[in-house]
């Protein structure tokens, strides 16, 4: 560690730190009412949660003298500020191997020279993707500096797209020459600060210096016919060019800013890290060039503008992820750009009721097919206890608390709702929050293929549920009908592994339509990603007939050993299912099912629909491949 602090003492001459609100897989978040933060006179309403979340923090440290708050505090407070609605984990960046346990301060205590701050606050106006929170953003933070640590007006660049002439509209070229020029007036003993409030993006990374293959950018007012600034342009230009002596902090509220500046030291507040890390695959030698490179400019830009996409439309304030690509769509999504207002990498998906079986399947086949396009959320009860999934933000939605439920809807345009089978409360309380927080346009209902059948356990329930949908959401809701899954075989994984045997209550011969958890997770990817061709549909899943003796037959072969099915009566098997714990509803629902099954009724039956290949152009898995697949859960 002491010989990176050597190599970054010589790469950055400056003390650079950066707070920014969310790590660079992460898009960061923004609140309707910034007075939740209790800021001592906020301007506006909306705002970003990072910077009103610090700031809540900072001034809540000025009014308590009796102790000083470390950079580490600092950065968990925000995320305690954070925790109760939003997954964002802040993080501080440095070009020094800070010790996080020391004073926080954006002023020295030791301190004569002058404090200087670049402010851009971008809100898109009259542009798909406008905010409403970014200029409070600015004034709320300059009105912190001003009072708190002396500032003065004649020092603070202000770059806001709004129709005040005291303000510079922030280009992309207005920005750059607002940090030239601050880099030029910057003298050893002063202090800087950098605050950006707008939106944030990934770029593929065009030099080979990133770990993770992006570049993280900034997106300026001009975005589409200036291109975005790369987080090389701003570490060679800004960070590495301020000199020697100065103390630089910035804060970045934007999607994708834990690295925007390429710092070489972290600190993740996450409360799992203690103290600053070196970044991982740091080179001190990359970055875009030497101390005396010229400023950058749009020549070795590589056209930026034709890879970003335009922000999301009409947010109620905040931060949307802004992903810039470098290649064309894939020609699968195309024809839904611009469906409902937003073009692809804009729309925000939240799955709740993520947290059983169906849900955490759902939620990587979504970020997997269209994570370019849609940014996935999983909406829990309890986020804290949500086992984490690579792209997915995680974000509290208790369907049991719909005032609070409808205020995490009022930041998403789709949902899928997935509520327990003896649950129908829930599930009114979720579709009447959606429809309250008046952002989604489109709502997927997970449903039973026994809903039809009102004199049933399940049926009556799903009813109720899929009633409601068509209430609430006329002409915007789709209903996913499911059978029993084959997946409930892993229930029988033990007997099969020790005595090579399972048993059920079902005639071994009765040819049943079961569908694969992960063929449910692909049709309702396929149908989130394209609302308007799914809208007003209520589709049945189900696979090609088999029945218990083709399963057994189907894992004896993968298993290369006999396996059997025996058949045992309805009521050893409720008493088993009871045994093993499961709710008394969810057995005698079953079993019900079940008993549908050996009458061969129609519905539950079902052989034809074809549904599912009409949602993903694609076959549903058969028993055969669905054993392949699991095979090694029963070896």
């Amino acid at each position: 560690m002491e010989e990176a602090q050597e190599q970054a003492e010589k790469y950055i001459p400056a003390d650079v730190r950066l707070i920014s609100g969310c790590r660079d897989e992460q898009t960061s978040a923004d609140v309707s009412n910034v007075a939740d933060f209790k800021l001592p006179d906020p301007s506006g309403k909306a705002g970003g949660a990072c910077t009103s979340a610090m700031l809540q923090v900072l001034y809540a440290d000025h009014t308590d003298t009796s102790e000083d708050l470390t950079f580490e505090e600092v950065i968990l407070k925000i995320r305690d500020n954070l925790s109760e609605n939003f997954s964002q984990i802040p993080q501080l960046s440095s070009s020094r191997n800070m010790n996080v346990n020391e004073k926080f301060h954006i002023v020295p205590d030791e301190f004569e020279g002058t404090k200087r701050a670049v402010m851009i606050g971008i809100n898109y106006v009259g542009q798909d993707g406008e905010l409403s929170g970014c200029h409070n953003d600015v004034n709320n933070m300059m009105e912190y500096l001003l009072e708190v640590h002396g500032f003065e007006h004649e020092n603070i660049t202000l770059l806001m797209d709004d129709d005040d002439d005291d303000h510079i509209e922030p280009t992309k070229e207005n920005i750059l020459a607002a940090y030239e020029k601050l880099v030029e007036e910057t003298e050893e003993g002063d202090v800087v600060f950098c605050h950006f409030s707008g939106h944030g993006g990934r770029l593929k990374d065009d030099d080979g210096d990133e770990d993770d293959g992006f570049d993280e950018s900034l997106v300026p007012l001009d975005y589409s016919t200036g291109g975005q600034i790369r987080d090389d342009d701003l570490l060679t230009n800004l960070v590495r060019k301020m000199p020697s002596g100065v103390t630089m902090t910035c804060v970045f509220d934007c999607c994708h800013s834990g690295t925007v500046l390429d710092l070489p030291f972290v600190f993740i507040g996450d409360g799992e890290h203690e103290a600053m890390e070196s970044a991982e695959g740091y080179n001190f030698g990359g970055g875009g060039g030497d101390d005396d490179e010229e400023f950058v400019d749009d020549e070795n830009e590589n056209n930026n503008a034709a890879a970003a996409s335009p922000p999301p439309k009409k947010k109620s304030g905040g931060f949307c992820c802004f992903g810039g690509k470098e290649e064309e769509s894939d020609d699968e999504f195309d024809g839904e750009e611009g469906e409902d207002g937003k073009p692809p990498g804009h729309r925000k998906v939240i799955v709740i009721g993520a947290s059983g079986m169906v849900g955490r399947a759902v939620l990587p086949v979504l970020v997997f097919r269209y994570g370019e396009h849609l940014q996935v959320y999983a909406g829990t009860r309890d986020p804290s206890s949500f086992e984490a999934v690579k792209g997915v933000n995680v974000v509290k939605a208790d369907m049991a608390d719909k005032k609070s439920l409808t205020k995490t809807l009022k930041h998403f345009d789709r949902a899928m709702i997935i509520v327990p089978n003896n649950r129908p409360d829930l599930a009114a309380n979720a579709l009447e929050a959606a429809d309250s927080a008046k952002s989604i346009n489109f709502v997927l209902v997970l449903s039973v293929l026994t809903a039809p059948l009102t004199d049933t356990i399940f049926g009556k329930h799903f009813n109720e549920i899929e009633t409601k949908a068509k209430q609430v959401f006329p002409a915007s809701y789709c209903i996913l009908r499911c059978p029993v899954f084959i997946d409930s075989l892993l229930t029988y994984a033990e007997s099969i592994k020790e005595d090579g045997s399972f048993s059920d209550p079902r005639d071994p011969d009765m040819p049943f339509t079961p569908i694969a958890v992960r063929d449910v997770a692909r049709a309702a990817s396929d149908i989130l990603a394209k609302p308007n061709q799914n809208a007003e549909k209520t589709y049945k899943l189900v696979c090609a007939p088999f029945s218990l003796h083709d399963q057994a037959a189907a894992l004896s072969s993968v298993l290369e050993k006999a396996i059997t099915v025996s058949t045992i009566e309805y009521e050893a098997c409720r008493d088993g299912y009871l045994e093993q714990g499961y709710p008394e509803w969810q057995v005698d629902g079953t079993l019900e099912v079940f008993k549908l099954i050996d009458e061969g009724n129609e519905i539950t039956n079902e052989a034809e629909s074809g549904d599912f290949e009409e949602i993903t152009d694609s076959k549903a898995t058969t028993i055969e491949e669905w054993c392949q697949i699991n095979a090694s859960k029963f070896m």
